[in-house]
């Protein structure tokens, strides 16, 4: 079955079992934990102390509690970054196997703040807008007498240098990929490309 805040897939494995261990959290320490997800993606501070108590008062290993955590975690960035309505996000929780308590504690929480979410989301984006401008590229491998027994390290490298205008100095990012994930990335950028020129 596929989920809206899941991007219109599956809902992963790892999220169904933790919804089982969420359950067992009463709906009043799911509204905490949830506050302090949200300070943590909205301000970036975290009260781990109370976080901390929550485990020790609903019988969870920190394991478990970390689990949870990042399954709301989950939940709330997918739901703001697909777009997803309060009521539409309730009922799927539901059809997940979420007590109503929690999934109605998650809704009210994500509605609070699902516009500031998308804005964090939105300043948060990779943009390759008028500020910069690509400079060169070049395609790059390591000698062979650095080069160890792992895979990873066999890779070339495709490094971009950039140039933004509010700042001095030029920007170098260098990003490693296998040959197969290169021509899916390329595949998908003609893709794109596309569907821009059918505009």
């Amino acid at each position: 079955m596929k989920f809206k805040f899941c991007g219109d897939s599956e809902a992963p494995d790892w999220v169904l079992a933790e919804i089982a261990t969420i359950s067992k959290i009463s709906s009043v320490r799911v509204k905490i934990l949830l506050n302090q997800i949200l300070k943590g993606i909205l301000e970036g501070e975290v009260d781990y102390t109370k976080i901390e108590k929550i485990g020790a008062s609903s019988n969870l290993e920190v394991a478990d509690v970390e689990a949870s955590i990042a399954c709301l975690h989950y939940i709330l960035v997918n739901s703001a970054k697909n777009d997803l309505e309060d009521g539409t996000l309730e009922k799927e929780l539901q059809q997940l196997g979420m007590p109503k308590e929690h999934s109605d504690s998650i809704c009210r929480a994500y509605a609070k703040d699902k516009d500031r979410l998308q804005n964090v989301f939105v300043q948060t984006t990779l943009k390759l807008g008028g500020e910069r401008q690509l400079l060169n590229w070049s395609v790059e491998r390591a000698p062979s007498e650095i080069v160890e027994t792992s895979k990873e390290s066999r890779l070339p490298t495709v490094r971009v240098t950039l140039i933004d205008s509010n700042k001095s100095s030029d920007t170098a990012m260098p990003i490693a990929m296998s040959q197969e994930k290169f021509q899916v990335l390329l595949h998908e950028l003609k893709l794109a490309r596309a569907l821009m020129d059918e505009m």
